[in-house]
């Protein structure tokens, strides 16, 4: 049965309603209105905003092939300044990290890779950046950061002989001769399973004096 048994009823009804609800009803929808076309601009703009980001990472990349760290540089920089919130600027600060390594100023380099880490958002690039990190806090002596940093990451993967390579490098270094070689031994095995090339860890296991059965 039907609530209004007339139709007078029902005009009545939405008449009622229309007074009473109708300016709210008629807001509603020219926010409704808004929302899609501001929903619209916003990814008009972020697409936007991507591709010029996009044409000045694929600038860095040519810079980068032939050589030209100047130019290099100056790209990097304008997608750090103008492109923070995209993607690029995890890879723009990886190549300023590299360059301040080149210049031995690891200090800069630290403060880019640890920028990139912390906003990146892919798993297999956080373990590129965690290493190289490492391999720079190692650079500076700085082992009791590194080890914290390496520490952090127990899904190692595919980056399993990179990590322990690095941690038994801290280990040789703090003196614990026994224990970094041992490391150095865990990850030859690793990689020889995995068919990884592993020849800078027989280096380094052979200047302390393996121990391996052959």
């Amino acid at each position: 049965m039907d609530i209004y048994q007339t139709e007078d009823e029902q005009v009545e009804a939405l008449k009622k309603w229309w007074k009473e609800n109708g300016k709210s009803a008629i807001f509603g929808v020219v926010l409704g209105i808004l929302a899609i076309f501001g929903w619209r601009e916003w990814k008009d703009y972020q697409f936007e905003r991507a591709a010029a980001a996009s044409q000045l990472y694929q600038q860095m990349i040519i810079s980068s092939r032939e050589n030209n760290s100047d130019l290099l540089a100056k790209k990097a920089k304008e997608i750090t300044l103008d492109y923070e919130g995209t993607a690029y600027a995890v890879f723009a600060r990886l190549a300023l990290a590299k360059i301040a390594v080149t210049k031995a100023d690891l200090p800069e380099a630290v403060s880019h890779l640890q920028w990139a880490l912390d906003n990146n958002s892919q798993n297999n690039l956080a373990h590129v950046i965690t290493l190289r990190l490492a391999r720079v806090l190692i650079a500076q002596e700085k082992l009791s950061e590194a080890k914290t940093l390496l520490g952090g990451k127990v899904e190692r993967g595919e980056f399993v002989v990179d990590y322990l390579e690095l941690e038994a490098d801290i280990l040789r270094l703090e003196g614990n001769t026994d224990a970094a070689r041992d490391t150095y031994q865990k990850a030859l095995d690793i990689a020889r399973v995995s068919s990884q090339d592993a020849t800078l860890i027989g280096l380094k296991l052979d200047d302390l004096g393996r121990r391996e059965i052959q």
